[in-house]
């Protein structure tokens, strides 16, 4: 946490520099206001972090456009920000049009979109709502993962992850066993057992085997 609160505070002062030296719609100035929102939120201060995402969003969409990489970029950031303060809603509804807009520009095979529609299906599968359609997204983003990046990269071990969330909230148990065996069997040799995916997916599987077992047992 040391080196992101030391972060945040040479941002702080490269922001007011900057807002000094250019003007808050620069792009310069933009581009550090995304970079002071990150460290932000690195802390866990989500509310603030996505206080000055916000902002920073306005002024890319006023300055940049909104296919702008650096807009596109902003607007992922507030959309991961939104989920972990629960706004779910508004999460998915930008992740949505982040979706729409890399398809629109890249085939379906491009990291991107991949990403794209797995954070999509994580937002869907967050609120409970349209289990069919997040299983979908999720399969789509496991499949092009596992082709593009190999069966043991960190994002497709995300995957496998995400995929088991959403089968393991329509009940199926096993296949949703499985996924998460898999991904936890990779996850802790890369990125390793203390990395919050890593973390999650334990805390997932464990309570499913003993829900599999107690039925069994019965």
């Amino acid at each position: 946490m040391g080196k992101y609160k030391e972060a945040e505070e040479q941002l702080e002062r490269v922001l007011m520099i900057q807002m000094t030296i250019y003007c808050p719609s620069h792009h310069n100035t933009i581009y550090t206001m995304r970079l002071l929102a990150s460290a932000i939120s690195a802390r866990g201060r989500y509310s603030n972090g996505g206080k000055v995402n916000k902002e920073a969003l306005t002024l890319a969409k006023r300055v940049l456009g909104d296919g702008h990489p650096d807009n596109l970029t902003t607007k992922s950031d507030l959309a991961s920000i939104l989920g972990k303060l629960g706004d779910f809603a508004e999460s998915e509804s930008l992740h949505r049009q982040l979706l729409a807009h890399y398809q629109e520009v890249f085939s379906n095979d491009k990291p991107k979109v991949i990403i794209a529609r797995l954070n999509f299906g994580v937002a869907l599968e967050k609120q409970g709502k349209f289990l069919q359609e997040a299983k979908q997204l999720q399969e789509k983003s496991f499949n092009g993962r596992e082709e593009v990046l190999g069966m043991k990269h960190p994002d497709t071990l995300t995957s496998y992850f995400n995929l088991a969330q959403v089968l393991h909230a329509e009940q199926q148990y096993d296949t949703a066993l499985e996924l998460y065996r898999r991904a936890l069997d990779g996850l802790e040799r890369n990125p390793g057992v203390g990395n919050p995916v890593t973390i999650a997916c334990r805390e997932k599987k464990v309570p499913l085997e003993q829900t599999i077992h107690g039925q069994s047992s019965a």
